[in-house]
């Protein structure tokens, strides 16, 4: 399975958004709805694919310490860790993260620690050029 750097973000987007005290559980309702997907009425070998790929890419997050997991009552719930935080505000704006794919497409790819500095550095360009402050 390939991880999907898209998919990622979106997950990073709706953790981050959970109020809840133990985080965003991966069995919850919200989660599926923030991948697109209607839990009641898709077909369950469709939702077992996202399930694996959701999955796959939580655990990639975690490997990169970017999310923990905590179990409470058999289920999962994910929180951003600090790092994963830093790694968010620097892809959150959808322009920073479309440069930022494209600037890893065009070298042919990038480890996430490389996309995450090109991320903050399309930031602090962009902060340079509306502050008009060298950073």
């Amino acid at each position: 399975m390939k991880q999907d750097l898209d998919l990622q973000r979106e997950l990073l987007i709706e953790i981050e958004s959970c109020e809840s005290l133990h985080g965003l559980g991966f069995a919850e309702k919200r989660f599926w709805e923030a991948m697109g997907v209607d839990a009641t009425t898709e077909a369950s070998s469709r939702l077992r694919d996202l399930t694996k790929e959701a999955s796959y890419n939580l655990d990639l997050l975690g490997q990169r310490e970017l999310v923990i997991h905590e179990n409470h009552g058999g289920h999962l719930y994910f929180n951003l860790t600090a790092l994963g935080h830093d790694y968010l505000d620097a892809i959150r704006a959808d322009n920073v993260w479309n440069r930022t794919k494209k600037g890893a497409l065009s070298v042919g790819g990038m480890t996430l620690g490389m996309m995450k500095d090109l991320a903050m550095a399309y930031v602090k360009q962009e902060a340079s050029e509306k502050l008009g402050v060298s950073l």
